[in-house]
């Protein structure tokens, strides 16, 4: 705050209003005020001083995990004087350390797409997803690949809810009044470098708001769109039967200034056919998904330095006719019956303390259960027929974790000399337990015609308790047109499996009895790690509109989902005989299992010790968190008011990663002998094939397990550009532009290769995973006169790679193993584009506006295909007669391909 000559205004009073009303403050002997902890959303600001003009603020717009400051000059003036700024939010933020996008409630809501929470991550440099949803047709998250990392971080209104790298629930979409996704940066709060939601929802406020809305959109709103070569048995794509998106939600305050109400509920009904998978009768099957969310949130104001908030949340999805893996592989009666049920409690409180101190502190709890039932029913026997296609019923499966956890963190603003500080400190604590359990159906035996082998089952169960706490402290110093951050984080996590029991096979209790785990006595992972962070921004300029950038950080993350490895039971265990379907019944009868012939395999048991109450498998006593170390430069400009432009660069080294070769194996593979070469040519009715030969290895010790480690001589390197391009709602119109390219690499010595029959593709030194090399999306939005606005998004992202295997029968040890035909990236598919537009009209009847719309999407109606069939056949050196290698008929069968065009109508009405 300064007056006409520039110098600093003490005792200004500030006022504030909007959803997290504050009571008044005044500047400092600086000239500084401060509001803390405020919800994200829009406030206005009033600035008075006796003999000077009012300042009126208006349009303030506040970001999640940003700084929003104002520089104001008041002038000299009559009391009654005020001037009124509108949109008085700066562009650009010198004291911003994370990368990534926000998105506000505007964007959320009126540019076209899915309306998932999945949606926004096109529009992210450096991030790609391996799914196309067009219109919001599946029930299914993608695959988040995000700056060299392959798992996702969730925190919903400031509580972590990951498990697995995945979120434990679906959302409804109009409960958010903001998203940021986070990919990377030097803030000390940051848990790991994966890409991270920080969702935050909608508040109850002093005006009674309301919302109503209904999308809507048929088969009979689609276009018919199929590639030309394809053959329609085995196409997994989503055809749309109906898709339904429908809701409330509202706020108000229960005692105006103090207490405040909000909630929402909604519904998607997502009703969708796999193209070209057909049942017995030849009838085609589909999925039929209901996400069902309700969110509900208290704010209260306590005190004038006191604020208290309570949020709930309740999503449940379930599914009918769930794939287990690919729908191509697994026959109607093999698909499963999904439900999930995730219920969220969130207490949390803030305390200002002074105008320079303040703290939050907040705790937890989720129950996230998760249940798949086979449509087969438990009771009817699985097997795998000749076609590679799983028919007659599925494993049953049941998993239920509970998180609870406790944040703090506190923030205290001081001045030594002519810097300004932030220091800020924060602590974390969480504690989780899982329960899962899976059995095979029927006797929970299996056989595989392709294979000519009969597998003997025993269920899995295990349970595992995980904790983690960390703390971190940074300061934030700024001098003038320099703001440097420094901080650093320690993390300490441990995990360990707790008592379990599995029964016995039901016909074959000698071959796999029953079996008692009493649980680890120790923690089998546990690691504590320092991550130093440091940044700097400088602006340029007399009106600072550009911003130069740099950071450093270390994260760091320890594998603590898999210490279940370590479990005698995680997955379920089967020994592998040969079998002869002799009454042709397609199921493993009594007396059809060649026992003579010994054991050909077996899967995470010893054979030799199958009443064992350990587990096959190990966990490395030396093993420690894989660790990223990222640099980052950039450059933010704002180009004119509401449009700002920017561009870094990023750099990542990843090392210490883990993986898992069989036990007994070293560093270089000799444990390995070489047999011969695959060899063999397939091609596909279209005319493309490949030819092949690839040498194969065979293990030559016994070893039922694997330990997890961390891989010598072998680290990643993720480098990446990303532009983004922002105009702020405006002048009737806002924009997003960004493109990002993406180079994510491997560097593999001698001592990283264990097993050199490179499963994987992780021998060749290249591409890690086969993505894009380049993603972008184009979106934005024009109001038109009479209350239309029109709007759309255009997207398009490099066709990931395409991989070949075959299967080869070493008839050793290592059993079956899948090779690939050719390096990674050797082949790719189609590059993939999609369009989206959108036309609303707004009518405003008194107190309430209601707004019908139409979109279209997929406009152009593409057909990309987006997944083939990789697996090119079988090779077995010992088959006699007839060659050793058997084509699969499907080699290169289109297996997904991008949904058709469609239409879906909608309406909303707020109040």
């Amino acid at each position: 705050m300064l007056d006409e000559n520039g110098d600093a205004l003490p005792g200004v009073e500030a006022r504030l209003v909007g959803a997290g009303e504050r009571a008044p403050v005044q500047t400092d002997a600086r000239g500084k005020f401060r509001f803390l902890y405020l919800s994200p959303g829009t406030y206005s600001v009033t600035l008075s001083l006796t003999g000077l003009a009012t300042v009126d603020y208006q349009q303030v717009a506040v970001v999640v995990d940003r700084s929003t400051p104002l520089r104001v000059t008041m002038r000299s003036a009559g009391v009654s004087e005020t001037v009124t700024v509108i949109g008085a939010s700066p562009a650009i933020d010198g004291r911003k350390t994370v990368t990534g996008a926000t998105f506000g409630e505007k964007e959320l809501q009126e540019i076209p797409t899915p309306r998932t929470i999945w949606a926004t991550l096109w529009a992210v440099p450096g991030v790609v997803t391996n799914q196309v949803d067009v219109a919001g047709n599946t029930a299914i998250q993608p695959q988040v690949i995000s700056k060299g990392t392959t798992r996702t971080n969730y925190n919903l209104d400031g509580a972590g809810i990951t498990l697995g790298g995945i979120s434990p629930t679906f959302y409804n979409f109009d409960s958010f009044q903001q998203i940021q996704v986070i990919t990377g940066g030097s803030d000390a709060s940051l848990l790991t470098g994966n890409a991270s939601f920080n969702l935050v929802t909608r508040r109850g406020t002093n005006a009674i708001h309301g919302l109503a809305r209904y999308f809507y959109a048929p088969s009979r709103w689609q276009a018919e769109n199929t590639p030309p070569e394809v053959d329609a048995e085995g196409i997994t794509t989503n055809r749309t039967n109906v898709l339904r998106d429908y809701g409330i939600e509202a706020g108000g305050p229960i005692l105006s200034d103090r207490l405040w109400i909000w909630g929402a509920w909604g519904t998607n009904l997502i009703d969708v056919q796999k193209v070209g998978q057909v049942d017995a009768a030849g009838h085609e099957f589909g999925e039929k998904s209901t996400l069902l969310n309700f969110d509900a949130r208290l704010d209260a104001q306590l005190t004038a330095s006191n604020s208290v908030e309570l949020f709930y949340h309740h999503g449940n999805r379930t599914q009918h006719g769930r794939c287990p893996g690919r729908c191509a592989n697994y026959a109607p009666e093999s698909t499963l019956d999904l439900t999930q049920p995730v219920p969220i409690y969130k207490v949390a409180d803030t305390q200002v303390f002074s105008p320079s101190l303040t703290a939050s502190a907040f705790f937890a709890y989720m129950d996230a259960a998760q249940t798949s039932t086979p449509v087969g029913g438990v009771g009817t026997p699985q097997y795998l027929d000749s076609e590679g296609v799983y028919r007659g019923s599925s494993s049953f499966t049941s998993n239920d974790s509970i998180v609870r956890q406790f944040g703090a963190s506190a923030s205290k603003f001081f001045t030594t000399g002519n810097l300004s500080h932030e220091l800020k400190v924060g602590f974390g604590y969480r504690y989780a337990t899982s329960n899962s359990s899976s059995s095979l159906p029927g006797r929970q035996v299996w056989g595989d015609e392709e294979s000519g082998l009969a597998v003997i089952t025993r269920a899995a169960i295990a349970g595992n308790q995980q904790q983690r706490v960390g703390g971190f402290v940074s300061d934030t110093v700024t001098a003038e047109r320099l703001t440097v951050n420094i901080g650093v984080r320690y993390d300490y996590a441990r995990a360990r499996n707790i008592a379990s029991s599995v029964p016995a096979n039901p016909d074959y209790p000698d071959i796999l009895p029953a079996v008692h785990y009493a649980g680890d006595h120790g923690y089998p992972i546990s690691a504590g790690s320092w991550q130093p962070r440091a940044g700097a921004t400088y602006a340029l300029g007399e009106k600072r509109r550009t911003l130069l950038r740099a950071s450093y950080a270390r994260f760091a993350d320890l594998a603590l989902d898999m210490v279940g490895l370590a479990s005698p039971f995680p997955l379920t265990q089967g020994i592998y005989y040969h079998w002869t379907d002799a009454n042709t019944k397609h199921h493993v009868d009594l007396g059809e299992i060649d026992f003579a012939s010994g054991i050909y395999g077996s899967y995470g048991v010893d054979p030799a010790n199958p009443g064992a109450a350990t587990s096959p498998n190990q966990i490395s006593p030396g093993l420690k968190p894989t660790t990223i170390d990222e640099a980052v430069v950039g450059v933010d400009q704002e180009l004119f008011a509401g449009l700002t432009g920017s561009v870094h660069y990023t750099y990542r080294s990843i090392r210490a990663i883990a993986f898992t070769p069989p036990i007994g194996v070293t560093s270089g593979g000799s444990e390995y002998e070489y047999i011969g070469n695959a060899s063999g040519s397939v091609a596909d009715p279209s005319g493309f094939g490949i030819s092949f030969d690839v040498p194969y290895y065979g293990l030559t010790i016994p070893s039922t397990g694997v330990v997890l480690r961390n891989r010598p001589g072998y680290s990643q390197t993720y480098q990446g550009v990303g532009l983004q391009l922002v105009k702020a709602f405006s002048d009737r119109w806002m924009l997003r532009g960004t493109f990002s390219w993406n180079s994510w690499k491997q560097s593999v010595s001698p001592e990283a290769i264990f097993n050199p029959n490179d499963p994987g593709g992780n021998l060749d030194g290249g591409d890690v995973g086969g993505i894009s090399d380049w993603v972008f999306r184009l979106s934005g939005l024009y109001q038109l006169p009479h209350g239309f606005a029109v709007s759309g998004s255009f997207l398009g992202r490099q066709g990931f790679a395409q991989a070949y295997v075959v299967r080869v029968l070493t008839h050793g040890p290592a059993g079956m193993v899948a090779i690939p035909t050719s390096p990674t990236g050797t082949y790719r598919l189609p590059d993939v584009y999609e369009l989206d537009l959108r036309i609303q009209n707004t009518f405003i009847l008194g107190p309430v506006s209601i707004t019908p719309s139409l979109e279209v999407f997929n406009a152009l109606n593409a057909n990309t295909v987006l997944g083939r069939h990789a697996r090119v056949g079988i090779y077995n050196d010992r088959s006699d007669p007839g060659p050793p290698f058997q084509p699969d008929d499907r080699f290169n069968q289109v297996q997904d391909f991008q949904s058709p065009r469609i239409f879906r109508a909608g309406i909303r009405v707020a109040f």
